[in-house]
């Protein structure tokens, strides 16, 4: 006959309430996903809001700086144009630099995705709009600015897209600079394409690594944390085990 001793009760009981008290490891899991979800806590997340705050700071720069092109190019088109390109453009601007103030980033893609498909928009319709008169010294101010909505590519869309969309804006707006003029030189369209392709596509290909190198983060510290809660979750297992076997064998 085994005589059970008040020790060995309350270790049993202590046993217990330890492996009672443990947390399950998929608990665990679940409430840091939950706290990641609601806490803007990725590299992506911050990079993508610093480069919305970044193109609608150079939109609002390039707002100053081109005032007197605008309204000189102004006479060139219907009334209607000028009013309405500011709109479009520098307005979903400013609508992109408050969505960085969210708390969901996918509204800053969003509205950089509306500010570049308004750029080309309004450089589409210049087309209707123009009265036919030509200009001298200057071209359009679209020309100056086709890096920006690049720019708010890179943030919105893949970059492929992105690079594809810069080729279309940049030679669009480049016809428009060379058919403005008084004397239209279109032999040295290609000379102007080419240059303001390669220092648009600088910018953009640099805000594509860094996005690309936010997302390397991301994976890398989201696969560590995997290989962690994974050789946590096993080493609690085992020690549930031992705790398991040892109150079986007493």
């Amino acid at each position: 006959m085994r005589i059970t001793r008040a020790s060995d009760t309350r270790s049993d009981s202590d046993d217990r309430r330890t492996l009672i008290r443990l947390p399950h490891p998929s608990l665990a899991n679940d409430s840091a996903e939950s706290q990641s979800s609601t806490t803007d806590s990725t590299f992506t997340d911050k990079i993508l809001r610093l480069f919305g705050r970044f193109v609608c700071a150079g939109y609002l720069f390039y707002l100053l700086i081109l005032i007197p092109n605008i309204r000189d190019g102004a006479a060139t088109t219907a009334a209607w144009w000028t009013p309405v390109a500011i709109f479009a453009i520098f307005g979903t601007a400013m609508v992109l630099g408050l969505s960085t103030f969210l708390p969901q980033t996918i509204w800053i893609r969003r509205a950089a995705a509306i500010n570049a498909i308004a750029y080309i928009l309004v450089a589409c319709a210049w087309w209707p709009a123009w009265t036919g008169e030509h200009v001298q010294g200057f071209g359009t101010w679209l020309a100056n600015i086709p890096g920006v909505a690049g720019l708010a590519t890179a943030a919105a869309w893949q970059p492929a897209w992105a690079l594809l969309y810069l080729g279309v804006g940049v030679t669009l707006v480049q016809l428009i600079n060379h058919a403005i003029r008084e004397a239209p030189l279109f032999y040295l369209l290609i000379p102007d394409l080419s240059a303001a392709l390669m220092f648009c596509t600088v910018f953009v290909a640099a805000s594509v690594v860094a996005l690309r190198t936010g997302q390397t983060l991301d994976a890398t510290i989201a696969s560590t944390h995997a290989a962690a809660a994974g050789a946590a979750a096993a080493a609690a297992k085992d020690v549930e085990r031992e705790r398991f076997n040892a109150l079986i064998h007493d």
